[in-house]
């Protein structure tokens, strides 16, 4: 049902879809969604509502549509994706443990366009225990509420922060005590950020194996930015800006296989690959 012209969708519609494991209402023209929405919906494990407007008109915020999927069952749902990504509401709210098996969330995109940043209003980490996969790309949210994000995501595998405005000082400042807790992760997306050197972040993940910092303004690579990073099987620095580096600075990446260093400006490698 993506991308068409629903505006409205009436109390029920889909009682009759009980083996239904996957809906995308994404990109139509739904402004409010019922108590009842998601009612008989027992098995749905993904859900897309991407781009609507505002999901409760008087407070612009995410609450009514987790009161509808809570309807899916008495005490919580299967849900494994959920992509609230392209909404500009200010309010990310889960106050009872709903979603216990949600494992990927889509939060791209999101946050009050005008004025202001989304407000994260998960009081209890055990509430998203088992999600790994996040995207928080282009999202309007302060530094502080990233912050307290990331800090109640111990699962995480996959973290995508491409093109965050807030992302320069967030990762400069609070990214030690804000990543601590990121034991499992591999995956890193960190392009379009306006970062001029490779975050002291990255240092403290044993376990990454793919690193974007692609699209920054990355000017030089020192001998410890990589460094003992063994499992590094990808890294994309495309796209940064006169680009120079030490010798040394792969060093440790034995098992690299894609490296893309293309539009760069770079002038010698300093027997980089030797």
């Amino acid at each position: 049902m993506f991308g068409n012209q629903i505006s409205h969708v009436d109390d029920g519609a889909f009682s009759d879809l009980v083996a239904l494991e996957e809906l995308n209402l994404g990109m139509n023209k739904l402004t409010c969604l019922s108590d009842h929405t998601f009612h008989s919906l027992d098995n749905l494990l993904v859900l897309t509502q991407k781009s609507i407007t505002t999901i409760t008109p008087s407070s612009n915020s995410v609450p009514l549509l987790f009161k509808s999927i809570i309807k899916i069952s008495k005490t919580s749902t299967g849900l494994r994706k959920l992509d609230v990504s392209g909404n500009h509401f200010k309010i990310f709210s889960i106050t009872a443990n709903v979603f216990p098996h949600l494992q990927t969330l889509h939060l791209s995109f999101s946050g009050p366009y005008e004025n202001g940043s989304m407000e994260w209003d998960v009081p209890d980490r055990y509430f998203l225990r088992n999600v790994s996969s996040l995207d928080l790309s282009w999202i309007h949210m302060s530094i502080e509420m990233m912050s307290m994000v990331l800090q109640s995501l111990n699962s995480l595998v996959n973290l995508k922060l491409n093109h965050t405005g807030v992302l320069q000082n967030y990762i400069i400042e609070l990214s030690e005590l804000s990543f601590r807790s990121m034991k499992q992760l591999r995956i890193l997306l960190l392009g379009k950020n306006i970062l001029s050197s490779v975050p002291n972040a990255t240092r403290n993940f044993p376990t990454l194996e793919i690193l974007d910092l692609s699209g920054n303004r990355i000017i030089k690579l020192g001998c410890s930015d990589f460094a003992n990073l063994t499992r590094f099987t990808e890294l994309y620095l495309d796209f940064n800006k006169n680009m120079n580096f030490e010798g040394c600075v792969f060093q440790d990446l034995g098992a690299l296989k894609p490296l893309a260093l293309g539009n760069n400006l770079i002038l010698a490698l300093d027997g980089a690959f030797n």
